[in-house]
């Protein structure tokens, strides 16, 4: 019934096969909030006269440089292939790594100018010590280690929202209560531009479900998926039994005692487990965490989902035919390894520039075009279901 959910939970030909999941908050059924983005120490920054709120690359550059000139080891942490989750800093040039999809027509992120104009902006900052030295083998990027995260060898990184403010303290990963974890908007280029930002959680249907042909007894097992998209199914299964592990307090949940000082010694995140099953069936409650760490948490992702833009998504329930995969795979694989390992040896230094146009060039000799033709055709066949 519900148009905006439809063509993600039926197949090209219009046939419904299986039994999505939906991701949903407490009130209401929809895609995933941005639930990890990027923060920087804000405790320590201001500890040394930098009080100003990054929004630019410049910005960004100023901040991470005073981190450097006081000994911080490696200001800033990114994934192993020099971006992170949300692809912070790549999409200031307006792009997204690997495939993405702008006004329905496919593009391929490492073959768009602003991907030369990132891998430079690393380079520079890996050349200055910014940058992380060992960002290939020290991957951060959904959130650093917490070595790096409490103890000031890092002051910028990619993190998820239970552990912005000052919930690495309130958690036990560090015995120092002033540290603060500010999270921030991605960059942009110039102030006043919307920053973009990658989220691949942006459709509300997942995680599908079957029940097997040689089920025993298939209305009851229908009869207890259906159960899981209702209200009641969903309370049970991601907070327990009310009175015991949750109260309804004006209509909003409050995690008791029980759960949130555990006279056991668990840990919230542990405690709820032996009340709530909390898996991806029926409705899946993506906004629960925010129920176990500061109340701040939900105003962050808030924050992050109001204010940047996250419309350049390739739709994750697309489905390629056997022989579109099958080409697709023998093609890509040799793509995505070039587009890995020279990625790095840009923005190390290990490789010049010089060579940059005939990378490029190499991307086609293998097969992008080609990809990029079976990626939207995919696309198209997607926005086009029931129809």
């Amino acid at each position: 019934a519900d148009e905006s959910l439809k063509k993600d939970c039926m197949t090209d030909s219009g046939k419904y096969v299986s039994i999505y999941a939906f991701n949903s908050t407490d009130d209401e059924i929809t895609a995933q909030s941005q639930w990890t983005g990027l923060g920087y120490r804000k405790d320590l920054l201001e500890s040394w006269g930098y009080t100003k709120t990054p929004v630019t690359i410049e910005d960004w550059h100023e901040l991470l440089t005073v981190a450097k000139e006081n000994g911080v080891e490696a200001p800033l942490l990114t994934g192993s292939s020099g971006y992170n989750f949300s692809a912070s800093f790549m999409t200031a040039y307006g792009i997204y790594p690997g495939f993405y999809q702008e006004n329905g027509v496919v593009k391929y992120g490492p073959a768009q100018e602003g991907y030369k104009q990132w891998i430079e902006l690393l380079r520079q900052w890996y050349a200055e010590g910014l940058l992380d030295q060992n960002f290939v083998s020290n991957d951060a990027s959904i959130m650093p280690d917490f070595a790096y995260m409490t103890t000031g060898r890092a002051v910028a990184f990619q993190n998820i929202v239970g552990f912005f403010g000052n919930e690495t303290f309130k958690a036990g990963f560090t015995q120092d209560e002033n540290i603060w974890i500010e999270p921030v908007l991605s960059p942009v280029l110039n102030e006043g531009d919307t920053p973009l930002c990658y989220n691949v959680c942006s459709v509300a249907a997942g995680h599908p479900s079957y029940i097997a042909a040689d089920c025993k007894n298939p209305q009851l097992a229908a009869m207890w998926l259906d159960y899981q998209y209702t209200d009641e199914g969903m309370l049970y299964n991601f907070y327990g039994v009310e009175g015991e592990s949750y109260n309804l307090v004006d209509g909003k949940i409050e995690l008791t005692d029980v759960i949130l000082n555990n006279p056991e010694g668990f840990s919230p995140s542990d405690a709820i487990s032996l009340y709530a099953r909390g898996n991806g069936i029926g409705r899946y409650n993506w906004n629960v965490a925010s129920h176990y760490s500061d109340p701040a948490a939900e105003e962050w992702m808030d924050y992050w989902q109001e204010n940047q833009t996250f419309h350049l998504e390739y739709p994750t329930n697309v489905s390629m035919s056997d022989a579109e995969g099958t080409e697709y795979a023998s093609l890509y694989t040799s793509i995505e390894t070039l587009v890995n390992e020279m990625t790095v040896k840009y923005i190390m230094g290990t490789e010049s520039m010089d060579s940059y146009d005939q990378f490029v060039e190499s991307l086609y000799t293998y097969g992008l075009e080609r990809c990029i033709e079976i990626k939207q055709q995919v696309l198209d066949r997607y926005n086009n279901r029931g129809k």
